[in-house]
């Protein structure tokens, strides 16, 4: 069959949309993947339903670590043993509260480290004075990198908890007696 030159000029048109739909469809589906990687990498999509205040739900009762009727220092260091036996350091985004499975499966950052000492340490019953401490790093921009760490008080001392890191200071008089 021969085209007439304005059929041939429909025909090349229909030609050049199918293709420019075919291209379109897969930018699509890359843009598509594209998005789902991201979305699995950077965000938790744990969907049930806890609140960071309250606790009982973030702290799984029974599960490690196993820190209870200890004293304060005792319990610090029970803590901060644990995360030295399942600590993995990974940049997390700070609007996401990671679990403990989480922090065993992925690991986390000095905030995410900082919020488990935090939990723990108030669900074990030392929850007098326990200060989240922020300190300005670096700033790119608009954004500022910032470190956290926790320092934990009690009447007997007081202990700086950092990632992995651990100093508990006891409050001692002139005479050398512990306060407690």
């Amino acid at each position: 069959m021969i085209l007439n030159h304005k059929d041939y000029e429909r025909y090349r048109k229909i030609i050049k949309i199918q293709n420019m739909i075919r291209v379109s469809r897969i930018f699509l589906v890359l843009i598509i993947l594209s998005l789902t990687i991201v979305i699995v990498y950077n965000f938790d999509l744990d969907f049930s339903l806890h609140s960071a205040s309250n606790n009982n739900q973030i702290v799984n009762v029974g599960v490690d670590p196993e820190c209870s009727d200890l004293s304060f220092q005792n319990t610090s260091i029970c803590l901060n043993d644990y995360v030295r036996s399942i600590f993995i350091y990974n940049v997390t985004d700070d609007e996401i509260d990671l679990t403990i499975e989480d922090l065993k499966r992925r690991g986390g950052d000095c905030k995410d480290w900082t919020d488990f000492y935090f939990r723990y340490m108030e669900y074990y019953g030392y929850d007098q004075d326990n200060q989240k401490i922020s300190g300005l790093v670096e700033e790119k921009g608009n954004v500022s990198l910032k470190h956290v760490s926790l320092m934990s008080f009690d009447p007997t001392g007081y202990c700086h908890f950092d990632m992995r890191s651990l100093e508990c200071y006891q409050y001692v008089n002139d005479k050398g007696e512990v306060r407690g």
